[in-house]
């Protein structure tokens, strides 16, 4: 689907998950002594049951497993593993401990204000701890039980004000901003003026790039490391700084189009720059600023799409996919080229071609299609076991609106699909990075039109 670039990263929740226990709960005691945990460590989610439904007066945690570690203290980072269960079936519904998928909490303010009871039943503990965590449920639908084992306990590191540079856009939204920066895997800590109110984007620069780090051109992909927080209560609400969240990485030219303010600041700038940028306050909507921090700097390459004679190039260089059609009804399987990487451009391969109308970038398709994930081989989507589906042309990904226009009703083709012309750094589910579709034109017409209100 056709999107606006988003800056802005993964939210900070807190998702955890429940168990038995060792010692006196933080809550509601009577309403966790069913709750009985087998743990197994930390690749091993715990066997967990309890009463159902299950049902706390308050917040409650309660501790499982005694740690042997590093204790938690004031503003360390706490990595830990969770598994969740619903409270009324008992059934687990998700579980990073046997990915090996650490998460990241900072001890501190914002925990406390985001649940007492978590902060409470946290302090003094140490790293090896298994916890569960039950909250008070606001209705029968949303109980559930967490638990989580803590796997690492990290020390902040010492946090140095950044001295404040040059200014963007409205000057007077920046003047009283603060910026203490520790390094590039702990969240910057900003202070701001919650009255604040920016009557036009603004932005600022921070502290000092590294010396020998790229500069950032018109033709460059920025890789930023980003905290959005919202201003009226200072509390950050998403974040790439912590470890396992991914970084946004605009274009310039991206973002001279989307926010221009924000372009003019990082033009010129390297790599290791730290900057604030507050859009502008608009009615309705909670003012918010993010803190950046350039953590790379590469030059981007635009995707093309291919002549034919350059995909039958690639094609006989065995840089392309094998996709066979199987069974009864011609299910399609693929055979990634072993050792190579995805073209970086649109690759358009008419497998068959058909002897209907050439399909225009405004009509309405129907077809038949199966996708995969070049990175994971994962087969995210298809619909041969199933039916056609419709769709218009110019409202799904570029990939496929410049992919199919030109081609002929009846044809089948294979599309390479660079993750900039397919979701960019917006996934859907295994929909990630650079993709390869195998699609059947079954129908095109113009779209019909939407009768007067």
């Amino acid at each position: 689907m056709r999107r606006k670039l988003a800056i802005a990263a993964v939210p900070l929740a807190l998702v955890l998950a429940g168990c038995s226990g060792t010692s006196t709960p933080v809550g509601d005691k009577k309403g966790t002594e069913s709750l009985k945990a087998d743990v197994k460590g930390d690749d091993q989610a715990p066997d967990v049951t309890f009463d159902k439904p299950m049902n706390v007066s308050e917040d409650t945690v309660k501790v499982l497993k005694q740690g042997d570690g590093e204790q938690i203290k004031d503003g360390d980072r706490v990595m830990y593993r969770l598994a969740g269960y619903d409270g009324n079936s008992g059934q687990k519904v998700n579980d990073t401990y046997s990915s090996k998928q650490d998460s990241p909490l900072i001890y501190g303010a914002q925990l406390q204000q985001q649940s007492k009871a978590l902060f409470d039943g946290l302090k003094d503990q140490k790293k090896g701890a298994t916890v569960a965590f039950v909250p008070k449920a606001q209705s029968d639908q949303q109980r559930g039980v967490m638990v989580f084992t803590i796997t690492d306990v990290q020390h902040p590191p010492e946090f140095k004000d950044l001295k404040a540079g040059e200014q963007f856009g409205d000057k007077t939204a920046t003047d009283k901003i603060g910026v203490k920066y520790g390094d590039d895997s702990w969240v910057p800590k900003v202070s701001i003026d919650k009255k604040l109110q920016a009557k036009a984007a603004a932005a600022r620069l921070f502290g000092e790039p590294k010396k020998d780090g790229a500069t950032i051109q018109d033709d460059s992909k920025v890789t930023l490391k980003t905290s959005v927080i919202d201003i009226a209560s200072g509390n950050q609400a998403q974040d790439t700084y912590s470890p396992g969240s991914k970084p946004t990485a605009p274009t310039m030219a991206d973002l001279k189009k989307e926010m221009p303010v924000l372009y003019q600041a990082l033009k010129g700038q390297k790599e290791g720059q730290t900057l604030v940028y507050v859009p502008k306050a608009d009615k309705g909507q909670q003012a918010s600023a993010m803190v950046l921090t350039v953590a790379g700097v590469e030059k981007y390459h635009k995707p093309q799409k291919l002549s034919a004679d350059q995909v039958k190039k690639l094609r006989s260089e065995g840089a392309l996919p094998t996709i066979k059609e199987q069974g009864a009804k011609k299910t399609p399987s693929i055979e990634f080229p072993e050792g190579k990487k995805a073209p970086q451009d649109l690759v358009v391969e008419t497998v068959k071609e058909g002897s209907g109308p050439a399909v225009k970038a405004t009509d309405s398709v129907t077809a038949t299609y199966s996708g995969w994930a070049w990175d994971s081989h994962k087969n995210f989507d298809e619909n041969f076991t199933k039916k056609p589906t419709s769709f218009e042309l110019d409202k799904v990904i570029k990939g496929w609106t410049q992919g199919l226009e030109g081609q002929k009703v009846g044809s089948t083709v294979m599309l390479s699909i660079p993750k900039e012309l397919a979701y960019g750094e917006q996934p859907q589910g295994d929909a990630q990075g650079d993709l390869v579709f195998y699609v059947k034109i079954e129908k095109a017409e113009a779209p019909k039109k939407q009768p007067a209100k």
